[in-house]
């Protein structure tokens, strides 16, 4: 064989071990629907959890029906408040219109108790799940994006101030829609 058809070779043998080591890799690290269930369920950390969560929501064999209203009201009545969060992530929200998330939950009844966590919430929802009435179609303004980053380092957000800014941000949006 001459050296210039085995140079010729050399592309397709680097893909094929490529292909190769993908292939071990993802028999190496593969769990089974109960295993992500199980860690989902009974993980050690929050970031356990999530990683298995997000594993089980975007798996091709998921039973959607077990993801829907019951279980939104299970993660938002989590103590963690990054478990809570996840209800209002594209991963979740997929399953079911999110009128739960946008009506009970970013309706305010939490806002006193967590100010925080509620702008977390309220921008994630907003930017990963949206719709016209929660602005997804506008750029996070400098202000929110401050008031997000504080909420992420759990720094003082001041309410009031918060709650007017939703409801010029609202009364924008509306002025929009009835252009």
């Amino acid at each position: 064989m001459s050296p210039a058809r085995v140079k010729a070779w050399v592309p397709h043998m680097v893909c094929l071990g490529l292909l190769l080591g993908q292939l071990g890799t993802w028999l190496a690290l593969h769990r089974s629907d109960a295993e992500i269930e199980s860690a989902w369920r009974d993980g050690a950390t929050t970031r356990e959890r999530l990683d298995a969560l997000h594993v089980l929501l975007n798996r091709g064999t998921l039973d959607p029906s077990r993801f829907g209203l019951p279980f939104v009201r299970e993660l938002l009545a989590e103590d963690d408040d990054l478990l809570k969060e996840v209800a209002f992530t594209n991963d979740v929200c997929k399953f079911l219109d999110p009128e739960y998330q946008k009506t009970e939950y970013l309706g305010g009844s939490h806002l006193d108790a967590d100010i925080q966590h509620f702008w977390r919430s309220y921008v994630i929802f907003r930017r990963k799940v949206g719709g016209g009435v929660t602005g997804a179609g506008l750029r996070l303004l400098r202000q929110e994006l401050a008031w997000f980053y504080d909420a992420v380092h759990e720094r003082p957000l001041s309410i009031d101030d918060i709650l007017l800014h939703m409801e010029a941000r609202w009364q924008e949006i509306a002025r929009r829609q009835a252009q």
